[in-house]
């Protein structure tokens, strides 16, 4: 779960946000070894404040891309070796239709996490594209 406080320097044809991203981590973690008494579970939960920015670029002023818009938005905290990204770029297309604007997003994900704490390390990278609708009013 993410909650994202920005504060929005730029509205028009150029956007720009800054802010801080809060995400709720609720995970089982396993670990296996090739020892069998060493194996461990764990339940986990906890909180993690990320800087957050996002910058987006509206096509509103060509008049044949009205609606197009490309952008990149992203996350992230680094202490010591520990590492958190979250970032993804994407490209879409939006809509009015009298009180809401529909539209269309693809785009790529990238989540990065490092956690080297004492005598455990754990690297977790997953990426890949995506395809969404929504409705903004």
């Amino acid at each position: 779960t993410d909650v994202i406080l920005y504060y929005e320097l730029l509205d028009n044809i150029v956007e720009l946000d800054f802010g801080l991203d809060i995400k709720y981590i609720k995970t089982d973690i396993s670990i296996k070894s090739k020892i069998p008494i060493v194996d461990e579970s764990k339940d986990l939960s906890f909180a993690i404040p990320l800087g957050y920015l996002k910058a987006k670029v509206n096509f509103d002023f060509i008049p044949f891309l009205s609606g197009l818009s490309l952008g990149a938005e992203g996350s992230y905290l680094k202490i010591g070796k520990n590492k958190f990204l979250d970032y993804r770029t994407e490209i879409a297309y939006s809509k009015k239709l009298v009180v809401i604007d529909v539209g269309a997003v693809a785009g790529y994900k990238t989540v990065d996490i490092t956690v080297d704490v004492d005598d455990k390390y754990a690297k977790i990278k997953y990426s890949g594209p995506y395809l969404g609708m929504f409705l903004h009013f």
